[in-house]
């Protein structure tokens, strides 16, 4: 008899594999699919940002600025196709998910070559990866050298770069604070009494905050600029004239503020005074010296104050940052004040400070009889709302504050108390203080004896403990 062959098993074979088949099908068009919806998904939603430094992470202040934005902003990315820089395309991304008036737009300069001539006049020296931001309002220009800042270090006759920083959100954030702000403040620094020099780091960091900084000599001036939105006086050497005083209060008055950083030596400058005492402050005479060692730098007038959380010192105090202020005086109440001014304490030493009158010719720096006790308060802001106008001021009692190299003991929170009190009475809704980012490689460096716990950790107990949960797993099954 002839054998027959069964069409079912070849027919049933033919079926799985095509369902098999369409399966596949399915699931290749189901992952085209999710990636191109994923595409469309913001950076921040999609990408975990899990660099130490946060590369990607934006901060409170930014959130708060693109949030509330209620104007179109668009941000042009300048670099040639296939060259765009992915870090900065990714911190884009981050600000698009923040705020629908954010637009991010590329610009090639090969197919565009006219576009940075409307926003400088030197097209050609604009690096690549820069970016324009425009509103409505305004327009600015970020170069590349403002996102990626180098400092450079010398070997012999070598020059190579020692640290390399991102600083991509603050000059992003600043950028669009700066063309969408209605009125961007004017401030003055009052001159012609031996008052020390700005430094260009701080006037740079005034200007990076979209705040305009002009000299003002009351001697040729009949009143304070209507413009002026802050009169600044910086270490005065000398006091003022009497008619000079009259200015200022007369501007005070009208609705004017005042950011004063003063040294020990500020009693002898009556006339000055006599305007601060008229918000119900005056200094605590002589140098301040810290008896706490957990309130001061290596020497005893090298001040450490606490930092208190006030509406201008609340991003600071958020983010834990110490204030160094040497050579310090204290600010303090008046005996009386007028109604309506509110005092607001800022910085304070501890209650182990004390204070040496004849700081010149103190014998010693231990605490003494006659010494007055601490707690002191290095800084205090006052301000007075009266017919619709606000004054505010702002004493700092360590003219030191303002030296960038104090500054940069403390990574920027001296000027940044600055730029926040500034931004404080200008009355800006925020200053911004937004720090950079290292893009240097961290090293974990241990002892050798922790090297070589963890060496026998990972290369013995790790693999052992493994080998003996196989076996007992092993054995489990065998006995089944």
């Amino acid at each position: 008899m002839k054998r027959q062959h069964s069409t079912q098993r070849p027919a049933r074979a033919l079926k799985i594999g095509s369902y098999t088949v369409a399966v596949s099908l399915v699931a290749i068009v189901v992952a085209v699919l999710l990636n191109v919806l994923l595409a469309q998904v913001p950076a921040s939603y999609t990408r975990w940002d899990m660099t130490q430094e946060g590369l990607y992470t934006l901060s409170d202040q930014t959130r708060q600025i693109v949030s509330s934005l209620d104007e179109d902003v668009t941000v042009y990315l300048v670099a040639e196709t296939g060259s765009e820089d992915e870090t900065i395309l990714q911190l884009l991304d981050r600000y698009q998910a923040l705020s629908p008036h954010i637009r991010v737009v590329r610009r090639d300069p090969v197919l565009y070559p006219a576009f940075l001539s409307q926003f400088t006049d030197t097209p050609d020296q604009v690096s690549a990866n820069s970016l324009v931001v425009e509103s409505g309002r305004r327009a600015t220009l970020v170069d590349n050298s403002e996102i990626y800042l180098n400092t450079y270090s010398y070997y012999y006759y070598y020059q190579y770069v020692s640290d390399r920083q991102f600083a991509g959100e603050s000059a992003l954030t600043t950028a669009i604070d700066f063309v969408t702000t209605a009125h961007l403040p004017t401030v003055y620094q009052l001159t012609g009494h031996g008052e020390a020099a700005v430094s260009d780091t701080l006037s740079a960091y005034i200007a990076g905050d979209n705040m305009e900084l002009k000299t003002l000599s009351l001697l040729s001036e009949e009143a304070v600029p209507a413009d002026a939105d802050c009169v600044l006086i910086n270490a005065p050497a000398a006091d003022l004239s009497a008619d000079e005083a009259q200015l200022l209060a007369d501007y005070l008055d009208g609705g004017g503020s005042l950011l004063l950083l003063s040294s020990y030596t500020v009693t002898g400058c009556p006339n000055l005074l006599s305007v601060l005492a008229d918000y119900g402050m005056e200094p605590e005479p002589g140098l301040i010296l810290e008896g706490s060692t957990a309130h001061c730098y290596r020497y005893r007038n090298y001040l450490l104050p606490e930092l208190q959380d006030t509406e201008l010192t609340h991003a600071l105090y958020e983010g834990g940052y110490q204030i160094f202020a040497p050579n310090a005086h204290g600010v303090r109440q008046t005996a009386a004040v007028r109604s309506g001014v509110t005092l607001t304490p800022l910085l304070t030493t501890s209650a182990e400070a004390y204070t040496k009158l004849d700081a010149e010719h103190m014998g010693t720096g231990e605490k003494e009889d006659g010494d007055a006790s601490g707690p002191f308060q290095v800084g205090m802001a006052a301000s007075e709302e009266h017919d619709g106008l606000t004054t505010r001021l702002v004493w700092l009692g360590s003219a030191a504050l303002a030296d960038e190299s104090i500054d940069a003991l403390v990574s920027g929170a001296d000027s940044d108390l600055l730029l926040g009190a500034l931004g404080w009475m200008c009355q800006r809704e925020s200053s911004i203080t937004i720090h950079t980012k290292s893009l240097n490689v961290s090293y974990l460096t241990m002892d050798d004896a922790s090297a070589n716990l963890w060496s026998v950790v990972f290369m013995a107990v790790i693999p052992l403990l493994l080998a003996v949960s196989g076996a007992v797993i092993m054995m489990r099954r065998r006995k089944r």
